[in-house]
């Protein structure tokens, strides 16, 4: 598993643990480059409702992620930490996952305005440096694992995609990304969705194998996953062509995810037995 998604798991599980070695009238110490997408660990794209991790010093005394499982509040909190650590973003409060000394995960609001916008973590009434950023409309990305494979679920079983357990062409999957955008439905501020909630710009979503782009028609469905903070569902059939291993990667508009992930696919029989010739003719 990836820091990335290590430190995406920790902000769904409950835990607190206080620091003892933080000077705590030391401020937050931090930079505009140390802020970065945490699907993709790069310092951007942003969009509204992703997740992003801030790295720095002294950002919080305690460790500790926001609660979850069945009783937990669909509410994301706004303060967290013993003292309490805040995020604010062009001055309201940004809901938060995980807080640490060194990084603390937030999630950009799904009812951001696309645009300029300044970011400031707040320990105890400590400021850090303000930074600024750009907020897009969409920054798709997709789960990855650390074998560079988009993370995928079979839609029927919900077993998740590998090279162990492939997909095969014909078959629908559930991929899982971000950055894609606001919901047909507008969710509440703070609120983590409660059921799925599809994407208002689904004529705008592309999922390219080896390159091309599926027909739409194979995109089922695409939304808000949930229960899930900054995740996105993305309900595909596979084309019955589709190439083994095929790269993928997904677009809104002219904004993509990140290259080099490949997508885990076998025919059967595909240890040496033929394959159709669309198949062999894509992958030339």
């Amino acid at each position: 598993m990836t820091l990335r998604l290590a430190l995406w798991a920790l902000a769904i599980l409950p835990c607190a643990v206080r620091a003892k070695d933080i000077e705590t009238r030391q401020a937050p110490s931090y930079a505009a480059s140390s802020l970065v997408n945490l699907v993709t660990g790069r310092p951007g794209p942003f969009a509204p409702n992703t997740l992003v991790a801030l790295y720095g010093r002294d950002l919080s005394v305690s460790t500790t992620a926001r609660a979850s499982g069945p009783t937990a509040s669909s509410t994301l909190p706004i303060f967290l930490g013993s003292p309490p650590v805040h995020v604010n973003i062009s001055g309201l409060f940004a809901p938060l996952e995980y807080v640490s000394p060194e990084v603390v995960v937030f999630l950009i609001p799904a009812d951001q305005y696309p645009g300029p916008a300044t970011i400031r973590l707040v320990r105890n009434n400590l400021n850090g440096p303000l930074i600024r950023i750009v907020v897009h409309e969409f920054a798709p990305a997709l789960f990855e694992n650390e074998r560079k494979l988009a993370f995928a679920r079979h839609a029927e079983g919900q077993e998740a995609v590998s090279e162990l357990r492939p997909a095969a062409p014909g078959e629908t999957i559930v991929l899982y990304a971000a950055g894609l955008g606001e919901a047909a439905r507008p969710l509440p501020a703070g609120e983590a969705p409660r059921e799925f909630l599809p994407i208002l710009h689904k004529d705008q979503l592309r999922v390219m194998l080896d390159g091309q782009a599926v027909e739409a028609h194979y995109i089922l469905d695409a939304g808000m996953a949930e229960g899930r903070t900054g995740c996105y569902e993305i309900v595909l059939k596979l084309p019955p062509d589709t190439p083994e291993d095929p790269e993928i990667s997904i677009a809104m508009g002219e904004a993509a995810s990140q290259a080099g992930l490949r997508l885990a696919v076998r025919w059967p029989g595909a240890d040496g037995g033929p394959q159709p010739a669309s198949v062999n003719a894509r992958t030339k």
